[in-house]
C-alpha cells in the first residue's frame, strides 16, 4: 500500500482539509479506513520511549517526544504539498500534520493544483 493525500470539505463551512495518510502501524493515533484497508494519518505515529530510561514528565522525554512530533508533521506537510504544491502559495493553515484551506480566500480563486485538478472541485 502506498501513502494517500485526502481532501474532504468540513460539513457547512469553505474549509478543505488536506491529509496524508499511509498504511496502518499499531503506534497511529489517529486510524481511517480507505477502500477497505487501514490507515494511519501522518503524523500521529507515537514513539515508543522506554519509561525506565526516560520517565514521564521528565525534560528528555519531552524533549524527544516534541522532536519526533515535529518530524512527522514535516513528513505529513511535504507529502501534501507533494501532491498539491500549489498550496504552499495560498493562505493555509497547517495544523498537527494537516493542512487546512478556506475556499475563496486564494491568491486566485481559480487557482489549479495542476492541470487535471483544482484545490475546489
Amino acid at each position: 500500500m502506498k501513502n494517500i493525500i485526502t481532501r474532504r470539505y468540513i460539513i457547512g463551512t469553505r474549509r478543505i482539509v488536506f491529509t496524508a495518510w499511509e498504511p496502518q502501524r499499531p503506534q497511529h493515533s489517529t486510524v481511517m479506513h480507505i477502500d477497505g484497508k487501514p490507515y494511519g494519518r501522518v503524523g500521529t505515529l507515537g514513539l515508543d520511549l522506554c519509561t525506565a530510561k526516560y520517565p514521564y514528565g521528565t525534560r528528555e522525554r519531552i524533549a524527544l517526544l516534541d522532536q519526533h512530533r515535529k518530524i512527522q508533521h514535516e513528513k505529513a506537510y511535504r507529502e501534501i504539498f507533494d501532491e498539491y504544491p500549489d498550496l504552499e502559495y495560498e493562505n493555509i493553515s497547517k495544523g498537527m500534520g494537516y493542512v487546512e484551506l478556506t475556499e475563496g480566500v486564494s491568491h486566485e480563486n481559480k487557482c489549479q493544483i495542476n492541470k487535471k485538478q483544482s484545490f475546489y472541485r
